[in-house]
């Protein structure tokens, strides 16, 4: 589990562990399952990228990030993240495969969140249906 963030870009907010407890407590009591979901998806969907990844300087590799965040108050969203730069412009989405075609972030990273991601929701669509129910 990475650490939850708030926001997303260029302003996002890490919070001290205790905060952070209870707003996991909140949110799991209010939508259970859902950010330990999204976070497993993403954890399990970024160490599947990153066991791969083919740059072997090991700069990107170690600048894999996952986990949850909180971009806005009414939204709740797993991601995967690779921060490194050269010469300060990000390069993870230019790496290529051997022979061309679509990117590896594309490919071992946005396609199986999404595709995670829609499963995920019509797993858990009965169990939110309900609590829009109880609201």
């Amino acid at each position: 589990m990475g650490k939850l963030k708030f926001g997303r870009g260029k302003v996002t907010v890490e919070i001290d562990d205790d905060i952070e407890r209870m707003i996991r407590a909140g949110i799991e009591e209010t939508a259970p399952g859902v950010l330990s979901g999204l976070e497993d998806i993403a954890t399990e969907v970024g160490r599947s990228a990153q066991l791969r990844w083919p740059v072997k300087s090991g700069r990107s590799k170690a600048a894999f990030g996952f986990g949850g965040r909180l971009p806005r108050k009414d939204l709740i969203e797993g991601y995967v993240e690779n921060n490194a730069t050269n010469d300060g412009f990000s390069y993870i989405y230019a790496i290529k495969p051997r022979g061309g075609g679509r990117s590896i972030w594309s490919s071992w990273v946005r396609t199986p969140m999404k595709r995670r991601g829609e499963q995920f929701a019509e797993e858990l669509g009965p169990n939110i249906q309900k609590l829009m129910e109880d609201v």
